[in-house]
């Protein structure tokens, strides 16, 4: 564990770890000509940072691997959302949109606590993932015709992260939950929970305002 999140970790009863998805949900809010550019996740998530930040029982963290990840898809993922929004006016948006929300991801990341963790469990993560595979899970096939990628299996990248925030709560011995607006991880919550021991949570289905006391009496 890096010294310089140990502290906060120490006081902290839970810890509530935002995945590279939830960081860009976040991020992507700008404004053009009286219109807003965001949906009612983007609200969620952003309500739900909000919350965490005011409870003292709460600590936001996440790893390097997702601030790299984050800002390295950034410009990708508001170039998308304009393009389906403004198609008229895309070139003219873009940068101006990109830069607002570039500075909306930078205030998040430089506010919640950057853990680094030795030796996540790459291999036991990934078995998981081979498991669901060799078992001919329709979920794995309902992602991939969702995300229309090639490919069954989430990327190297997403599967350090979840090895990370596993390696975090058995390091920590506390409460972890995993916020993440990414299918690979929040269509498999209930297995994570059953063989990690931690919540993944979606990130249309966070507790926000008064339901967060809620939510952390039943951790």
């Amino acid at each position: 564990m890096s010294s310089k999140a140990a502290g906060g970790i120490r006081e902290a009863r839970v810890i509530v770890f935002l995945e590279t998805s939830a960081c860009l949900r976040h991020a992507i809010r700008f404004e053009s000509g009286g219109r807003k550019v965001h949906g009612v996740r983007t609200d969620m998530i952003s309500s739900f940072i909000g919350s965490c930040k005011e409870n003292p029982e709460i600590l936001l963290a996440t790893s390097e691997t997702v601030i790299k990840e984050a800002r390295g898809k950034i410009s990708l993922a508001v170039n998308k959302t304009v393009k389906e929004v403004f198609p008229k006016n895309y070139f003219s948006l873009r940068r101006i949109a990109v830069q607002k929300c570039q500075r909306r991801l930078d205030l998040l990341l430089n506010n919640i606590e950057t853990v680094s963790v030795s030796n996540p469990p790459f291999r036991e993560v990934d078995d998981f993932y081979q498991n669901l595979l060799k078992n001919r899970d329709k979920r794995l096939y309902d992602i991939e015709n969702s995300k229309e990628r090639k490919g069954l299996l989430p990327s190297k990248n997403d599967i350090t992260i979840l090895a990370e925030a596993v390696k975090l709560q058995r390091d920590l011995q506390k409460p972890v939950v995993f916020v993440s607006d990414d299918m690979d991880f929040h269509y498999f919550s209930e297995d994570i929970e059953r063989i990690f021991h931690f919540k993944v949570l979606a990130v249309k289905g966070l507790p926000v305002g008064s339901n967060i006391e809620e939510f952390l009496k039943a951790l």
